[in-house]
């Protein structure tokens, strides 16, 4: 059985892995961390990750502008949260929906079908645990690259 941590708020810090929905034990939201039990939060994901924004320097629609006017990219637009952190994060959906999760590319090992379905994913990350999501595969995969490619030039290029 997995052990969870309850807490009524939560800050994006470099080890944040995934921000995902969770409607049960009293929280909003679910949040898995580096080599630490999993944390259920009493705040939305989408709260979390625009405080994880604004922490970072700008607001979560500013970061988005910034994103479509950098690249060529329209829906599910990564968010480089703290350019000097090197923190950005991914929606597994819109995130105007209830299911989205906010995956952190740079904590995932891989992206493998689930074992259930070929339309659902499992994320493995670099420290072993996993989460399951609805959504295929190539989808995942196609949005992780496009998210490590968005935060290249916002993390490497615009450091020189």
């Amino acid at each position: 059985m997995t052990s969870f941590a309850f807490s009524d708020n939560y800050l994006i810090s470099p080890n944040t892995m995934a921000v995902s929905p969770f409607f049960e034990e009293g929280g909003q939201s679910r949040i898995y961390e580096r080599n630490r039990d999993i944390m259920v939060v009493g705040e939305s994901a989408m709260n979390i990750i625009s405080e994880g924004c604004l922490l970072g320097g700008a607001s979560y629609d500013g970061r988005r502008d910034a994103v479509k006017y950098r690249t060529d990219l329209k829906c599910k637009l990564p968010v480089p949260m703290n350019v000097l952190k090197r923190i950005g994060a991914m929606p597994t959906h819109s995130p105007r929906t209830e299911e989205c999760h906010w995956l952190f590319p740079y904590h995932i090992k891989s992206i493998n079908p689930d074992h259930d379905t070929k339309f659902h994913s499992e994320v493995v990350f670099l420290d072993g645990q996993t989460l399951r999501v609805n959504v295929s595969p190539y989808s995942l995969k196609l949005q992780k690259m496009r998210a490590t490619e968005a935060f290249s030039i916002f993390f490497y290029e615009d450091a020189r």
